[in-house]
């Protein structure tokens, strides 16, 4: 009898570096009424029962990841993502659904508010906009996104042309998270089955307004020392509701993003990291932002 073939395996494609969970994105917003519409009745998401259940923050569960939208911000104001926001969603054609009856009832509750909500189906995706302009792309369930039926997979940023390097360098030497740039994109393994996605445009971007991602990480400390050791960035120093500069025991806060060294670039967004060993599920890893198992996380479209 032959000897079996020998096979061969790229046994990088199963490396976890040391971002473990893309846990939530955050955008003040000055309505909880439309985030409860777009989220809650157009996306599927349920609310926190337990945490800020008053109207000075709203969160927002998808599976084992979150939206938060603060709105106790004085005077009022609206942030929005310098990108698009990926969720993966149970079915289509049932969020199509949501969404459509969601577009009506901001026009019913609230109609004298204008909005930026829109949705189309593109390509066996479908695109939205929430009211303050964050883009949403939902797929399907997919190998892709492995057992993820329900979560936010991917965020991906509009950066400015010739950034992508430096910001591939970022996360591999500073997060030590497997990053690699091509044609303008720049891709950051998180765990297992999400990422974060930079890619280049000529567009003009907005202003950073203040919006930032959460993330767990494995090495809490080595981050922090680079962190330390930049140069503080003051550019946002005089705005209203400027990010502090602030550590705590498990949690800190990363600088904006700048893509390189050598020119002044706009800040990317802002990261709040929090230290893995101690706040992460201990089946994260091997079942990211997935199962509805978690009180108060089963989204609408999962209940009888």
């Amino acid at each position: 009898m032959n000897a079996p073939e020998k096979l061969k395996y790229d046994r990088a494609t199963q490396d976890v570096g040391n971002i473990v969970h893309l846990e939530h994105y955050n955008c003040c917003i000055d309505d909880q009424r439309l985030a409860v519409l777009f989220y809650v009745v157009g996306l599927g998401a349920t609310r926190d029962p337990y945490i800020f259940p008053g109207m000075e923050n709203i969160w927002l569960n998808f599976g084992r990841t979150q939206v938060h939208m603060p709105s106790r911000a004085e005077p009022p104001k609206a942030e929005r993502l310098r990108g698009t926001a990926g969720f993966v969603v149970p079915s289509l054609e049932d969020l199509a659904k949501r969404l459509e009856h969601a577009g009506k009832e901001m026009k019913r509750v609230i109609p004298e508010r204008k909005t930026r909500f829109e949705w189309k189906e593109k390509d066996g995706l479908i695109e939205a906009t929430d009211p303050w302009g964050t883009r949403v792309r939902c797929h399907a369930p997919s190998p892709e996104y492995g057992p993820i039926d329900l979560g936010l997979a991917y965020v991906d940023f509009d950066v400015p042309p010739g950034t992508v390097e430096g910001i591939a360098r970022f996360y591999n030497e500073v997060m030590e998270a497997p990053a690699t740039a091509s044609k303008g994109r720049a891709v950051v393994r998180i765990g297992r089955h999400q990422k974060l996605i930079f890619t280049e445009t000529k567009a003009k971007q907005p202003e950073y307004d203040g919006h930032h991602i959460q993330i767990y990480i494995a090495d809490f400390s080595k981050p922090y020392r680079c962190r330390v050791a930049l140069p503080v960035d003051r550019r946002s120093e005089g705005r209203p509701q400027a990010v502090p500069d602030r550590a705590r025991d498990a949690q800190h806060e990363a600088p904006a993003v700048q893509p390189t060294a050598r020119q002044p670039q706009p800040r990317h967004h802002q990261h709040d990291l929090r230290c893995g060993k101690r706040r992460v599920p201990w089946d994260i890893l091997r079942r990211p932002a997935s199962g509805t198992s978690t009180i108060g996380r089963t989204p609408i479209c999962a209940r009888p």
